[in-house]
């Protein structure tokens, strides 16, 4: 791990403690820098579940990723630092009290007397690690969270705009390494039922809001909900937003 070379990739010129308000910051750095985005599914160059090749990617030819791929590299940067974690296999909810299969996300649990739970490839999603505590509501600008018990689940939520909580995802806490990943890794790059293979995506979070580049609309949201869109009618003109807003390039086969 070339530590320099990522903290110059998110913005930092040298790295946190390895406390809280270290992990705070690295954890926003790296959601304000590095997109998500599905780019080489669409280009067919799928990346190994590797930490070498995931920072390579990331970091080396300034890409994104989607969960595997950018908390993979994720967890390799905060163990590098000396943050303990582990990758949690999660389960994304459809919106209707079911859930997508097991492993289908990445997260990362940073253990401690009162676990954080890490996640810088879900999205749209929170900004700083959140206290793993059940019902405690945690407060980011424009955005409440909270962890809700389930058996043996911890159940995301978040508060949307109408103050109804909304469920994200559920998880357990038993350490998991990359193998555990590579069936649902493999579903999203070769299934043509895989969400992900619908529209080249990449996304990222801005001070005041998020960027998202999706099919043939750039999309620029506000924290308070303000939404304006711009439509992209070309190859060319999608790709110039890619660099332009983005810093990608290059990344059709």
């Amino acid at each position: 791990m070339d530590v320099q070379a990522y903290l110059k990739r998110i913005g930092l010129e040298q790295a946190p403690s390895p406390d809280r308000e270290g992990m705070r910051a690295l954890h926003e750095k790296h959601l304000l820098s590095v997109p998500f985005e599905n780019l080489a599914i669409h280009a067919g160059e799928p990346t190994p579940l590797e930490d070498r090749a995931l920072f390579e990617k990331v970091v080396a030819r300034h890409r994104g990723g989607f969960c595997y791929e950018l908390n993979g590299a994720f967890r390799w940067l905060l163990r590098a630092i000396g943050v303990d974690c582990h990758f949690v296999s999660a389960e994304v909810s459809k919106g209707n009290g079911e859930y997508t299969p097991p492993f289908d996300h990445m997260a990362i649990l940073i253990p401690g007397d009162v676990p954080l739970v890490a996640d810088v490839g879900f999205g749209d999603s929170f900004r700083y690690p959140l206290w793993l505590v059940p019902d405690r509501v945690q407060d980011e600008e424009g955005r409440s969270y909270r962890f809700v018990r389930q058996g043996e689940h911890w159940l995301l939520q978040q508060r949307i705009l109408s103050g109804e909580w909304s469920d994200q995802f559920r998880f357990t806490i038993e350490p998991v390494e990359y193998a555990a990943f590579d069936g649902m890794w493999s579903f999203h790059y070769d299934s043509p039922a895989s969400h992900f293979r619908k529209a080249p995506l990449a996304t990222l979070a801005t001070p005041d809001g998020r960027i998202t580049l999706s099919g043939s609309k750039f999309i620029e949201t506000k924290l308070d909900g303000m939404r304006t869109e711009q439509p992209v009618d070309s190859d060319q003109a999608f790709d110039t937003v890619l660099v332009d807003r983005f810093g990608i390039s290059s990344w059709r086969a």
